[in-house]
């Protein structure tokens, strides 16, 4: 089962209402990046963030954000359209 959004909760409650009972559940991606066998909590390291990761993220952050823009003000300009097609058949 995948969860694209949300939280694990859901999936719990979902399996509950058809009498199905979840033991487990495992994250395998967060946002882009997959995260693959996740390793022991023992062999876990702290990684430090260097300029450059700081520089791919700001450029991940910075397209998205140009992205949602643009969807915000085509949908205005879809809105203003058919405002406008709505006044003109009036």
């Amino acid at each position: 089962m995948k969860l694209y959004e949300g939280k694990n909760n859901e999936i719990r409650r979902v399996m509950r209402k058809y009498s199905l009972r979840v033991n487990r559940l495992q994250r395998i991606r967060y946002g882009p990046y997959t995260l693959g066998q996740v390793p022991e909590h023992d062999n876990l390291r702290e990684v430090s963030v260097v300029p450059q990761i700081k520089y791919i993220l700001m450029q991940y952050y910075k397209d998205r954000a140009r992205h949602a823009s643009q969807l915000v003000e085509e949908a205005g300009n879809e809105r203003t359209l058919q405002e406008a097609n709505k006044a003109f058949k009036e």
